[in-house]
C-alpha cells in the first residue's frame, strides 16, 4: 500500500469531484495511506469543489497545502492568511494545514499546535514557476518519513523551493535529493518557530 497519495490542481480537476474520490480517498486512509491535496487557484471564485465537493474531502486529508491566496478562498470570510489558518484548523483540527507564503516563507497549523519557517536567502531569485509545487514535493518527502517534525518538514519544503527559484523555468534542473542534501548542508537554515495558541490564550 502507499505510503503517500497526492492530489494536485483539484480544482482544475472538476471530474474528480465525486462520491467515488470520496470512497476511494477514505479506503486509503482506513489503510494508513497519508492523504494530501494541493487545490491551487479556482479561477471560479467558488472555492468548495462542484457540489461542495471540498467540504466532504477536507475530513478525509492528513495534509493541505495552499498558497496564501488559496487558503483565504478556501476559509471563506477570512481577509488575511493568518485569519484563514485559524479558521481552517478549528474546523478540521486533525487536518494540517500548510500554508505556502513565497518569499516569507511558510506557515502551519494543526488543531492548537502552529509552527513557521521563514524562507531561505538566495543570491538572486530568477523565477518563481514551480517553487510552490517544489515546496509541496520537499514538504511531504520528509513528513511521510517523520510526520512528528513538521517544523523539519517546513524547513525541507523552503529549501526545495529556494532551489527552483534560482533558475529559469520549473524545476530545471530537477530537485534531487542529493541536491536538495547539498543545499541544505551549505545554506544558512532560517529560524522555525513552535507554539501552542491554547497556552497564549
Amino acid at each position: 500500500m502507499w505510503d503517500l497519495f497526492h492530489l494536485g490542481g483539484y480544482f482544475s480537476c472538476t471530474g474528480m469531484h465525486t462520491t467515488d474520490c470520496l470512497e476511494v480517498m477514505a479506503a486509503l486512509r482506513e489503510r494508513g495511506t497519508i492523504l494530501s491535496l494541493d487545490p491551487q487557484f479556482d479561477a471560479s471564485g467558488q472555492w468548495d469543489g462542484r457540489d461542495g465537493h471540498l467540504r466532504k474531502l477536507l475530513p478525509l486529508l492528513d495534509v493541505l497545502l495552499p498558497s496564501e491566496i488559496e487558503a483565504i478562498g478556501i476559509s471563506g470570510r477570512n481577509s488575511t492568511v493568518n485569519e484563514a489558518l485559524e479558521h481552517l484548523a478549528s474546523e478540521h483540527p486533525s487536518l494540517l494545514v500548510v500554508v505556502k507564503c513565497g518569499e516569507k516563507g511558510a506557515i502551519a497549523g494543526r488543531g492548537s499546535r502552529r509552527w513557521r519557517c521563514l524562507a531561505f536567502e538566495v543570491a538572486q531569485i530568477v523565477d518563481t514557476t514551480g517553487a510552490g509545487d517544489a515546496f509541496s514535493a520537499g514538504f511531504l518527502h520528509a513528513f511521510v518519513k517523520n510526520p512528528q517534525d513538521v517544523g523539519g518538514a517546513l524547513k525541507q519544503g523552503c529549501a526545495a523551493g529556494a532551489l527552483v527559484v534560482q533558475s529559469m523555468g520549473a524545476c530545471s534542473p530537477p530537485v534531487s535529493a542529493d541536491r536538495l542534501a547539498d543545499f541544505l548542508q551549505r545554506a544558512k537554515h532560517p529560524t522555525i518557530e513552535e507554539w501552542d495558541v491554547s497556552v497564549q490564550e
